[in-house]
This record gives structure tokens, C-alpha cells and sequence, in this order.
């Protein structure tokens, strides 16, 4: 039988919190990456055409614009374990 203490209660309630208020802004990242991810492809069909230069341009501007706003993004550990991990507190 589990015993369950209001630390972990609480450990588990914050980390779902963290999840639903950071998920919009993780989807919007993704969907950012995808797109670059693309556009590359298609510069290396269409290696002259400046409109797919000028976009990825603007794509990695706003990774890089997302990346300073939300590190926890590109952290090497998830910020699940670096907050609520066994050893928790690297952040």
C-alpha cells in the first residue's frame, strides 16, 4: 500500500499546473521547429529562392525570441526532473 505525505501531493499538483499552463507554449514551439524543419527541406529543392530564406530567417528569429523567454525549452535536463526529479533543485 502507498503511502502518499502532502510533500508529494503537492509535488504532483505543482508539476500538473507547470504542465497546463506551459503546454500552449511548448505546441507553439513544436509547430515553429516543424515548419522550419520544412522550409529548410524545401531550400535544399529550391536553394535560389530568397522568399524561403527570408522565412527561415524569420522562423529562427522566433525560436531564438522563444528560447530567452522559456529556457526550459532547450534545457538539457526536463524540467520536470530538475524540479520534481530525486534530485531535485538543478534549476
Amino acid at each position: 500500500m502507498a503511502v502518499w505525505n502532502q510533500k508529494i501531493v503537492s509535488d504532483i499538483m505543482q508539476l500538473d499546473e507547470f504542465r497546463r499552463s506551459k503546454q500552449p507554449v511548448a505546441e507553439a514551439y513544436l509547430k515553429v521547429r516543424t515548419r522550419l524543419r520544412d522550409v529548410k527541406a524545401a531550400m535544399r529543392l529550391a536553394p535560389n529562392d530568397a522568399s524561403l530564406h527570408k522565412l527561415a530567417a524569420e522562423l529562427q528569429n522566433q525560436l531564438q525570441v522563444m528560447e530567452q523567454e522559456e529556457p526550459w525549452l532547450i534545457a538539457e535536463v526536463p524540467v520536470e526532473v530538475a524540479l520534481w526529479g530525486s534530485n531535485s533543485g538543478l534549476l
